[in-house]
């Protein structure tokens, strides 16, 4: 009896004993495919990032941030050169586009501190103009405020309608006389130095004292851009 006992424990111990193997093999098989698929590519990552001096657990940020508007200085409106100079700054490494009325200009990249300048050239006319800004990852800024700019190269002209060349004035009361005319566009006319804005379709009008004897008038018209009209003289005599 004592013998059928042993033989007994002996099978039972020994289908504990290949189940214990056999958890033993499964577990090693785990462990393996383990360092194989996860450990290894970890390893390799690391030591790749070590050879490139870069930080192995560093994760990457996926950037969603728009750049900055690009800021520009101010431009003036009314220019009589057709080359154009523009400067601002945007968010550094930043790809900056200039457009013109809706075509694309020029396209160059913000410096470390964003800073960037462009130079262009407009033909002759008015032109709505605006820039905009785009990083690495993509994301663009959206448009600057549109901005107009009107190349004129052309010099006005100017009209004298009072007072006529060579008059004579002889009352007191025109010792003031009117000086009046009409230029070619609007600006601003200058009577013996003296600045006078005309209105919108270029029309001025100012008073001026006269000494007596001969007097000479000079004149010249400025238009918007700057562009200045040919010097005119009138001469007037007081003889009171």
């Amino acid at each position: 009896m004592a013998r059928k006992i042993s033989t007994r424990r002996a099978k039972i111990e020994e289908r504990q004993a290949r189940r214990q193997a056999f958890l033993a093999i499964v577990v090693a098989v785990l462990i393996g495919l383990f360092f194989l698929f996860v450990m290894m590519p970890l390893i390799l990552r690391a030591a790749i990032s070590l050879a490139r001096n870069e930080n192995p657990f560093q994760t990457e940020v996926e950037d969603t941030l728009p750049p900055q508007k690009p800021v520009i200085q101010p431009l003036t409106e009314f220019r009589s050169e057709k080359n154009l100079e523009i400067t601002g700054y945007t968010e550094a490494g930043a790809q900056v586009s200039l457009f013109a009325d809706g075509n694309e200009l020029d396209e160059l990249t913000a410096d470390d501190s964003g800073a960037f300048t462009f130079t262009t050239t407009l033909e002759e006319g008015e032109h709505k103009v605006w820039l905009l800004a785009e990083d690495e990852a993509g994301n663009s800024s959206g448009i600057t405020e549109t901005y107009s700019v009107t190349i004129d190269t052309t010099k006005p002209t100017l009209e004298i309608t009072e007072p006529e060349n060579n008059k004579t004035f002889t009352l007191p009361r025109e010792k003031t006389i009117t000086v009046a005319g009409k230029m070619s566009e609007k600006g601003r006319v200058f009577v013996n130095g003296s600045r006078n804005a005309t209105d919108e379709e270029g029309n001025f009008s100012t008073r001026l004292q006269l000494g007596e004897g001969s007097n000479t008038i000079k004149l010249y018209a400025e238009d918007e851009a700057g562009n200045r009209s040919d010097e005119q003289e009138v001469t007037v005599e007081y003889n009171p």
